[in-house]
């Protein structure tokens, strides 16, 4: 996959996101309905809403790459993929119940077991954060670029 292949997957994610963020702040004004999952833990129908859709936009986007998301992995089967996909479709569920504004909406594609691009949103505060690993610099080059005042 190519810095090119991940700046469009960036921008294709992004509207979802936004369409993801609608939808989870509409269900919250509703009211969630709740359930408690196995570990003890709350899930809503907001949490299942995101997940859906966020799953579906990237198995469009990339088919070949498997989808880890918190609302439907099995965790007695052990990730053996080196790349693939992590989504927790709402972190910050009990603030998300609670209608509070912390909360967000995250993915991130991992390659190789190194993040390469993430997305977290927070609808309640209409920001979105993005990042694209373009170039991986050395730890010893960021302190040489960054007192250079160099940036990308």
């Amino acid at each position: 996959m190519n810095n090119l292949n991940l700046k469009n997957i960036t921008k294709n994610l992004i509207d979802t996101f936004l369409k993801a963020g609608k939808i989870a702040k509409e269900i919250s004004h509703r009211g969630a309905k709740i359930t408690i999952k196995a570990d003890k833990s709350p899930v809503t129908d907001g949490d299942l809403a995101v997940d859906k859709l966020l799953r579906t936009k990237i198995k469009s986007l990339t088919p070949n790459i498997p989808i880890v998301s918190e609302e439907t992995v099995d965790l007695n089967i052990k990730n053996e993929d080196k790349t693939f996909w992590l989504i927790d479709p709402i972190d910050g569920t009990r603030d998300y119940i609670r209608k509070s504004d912390e909360y967000t909406l995250n993915a991130a594609l991992i390659i190789d077991l190194k993040p390469a691009l993430g997305i977290v949103y927070a609808p309640a505060k209409n920001r979105l954060f993005f990042f694209i690993v373009f170039v991986v610099i050395p730890p010893f080059m960021i302190s040489n670029v960054l007192s250079k005042g160099i940036f990308f």
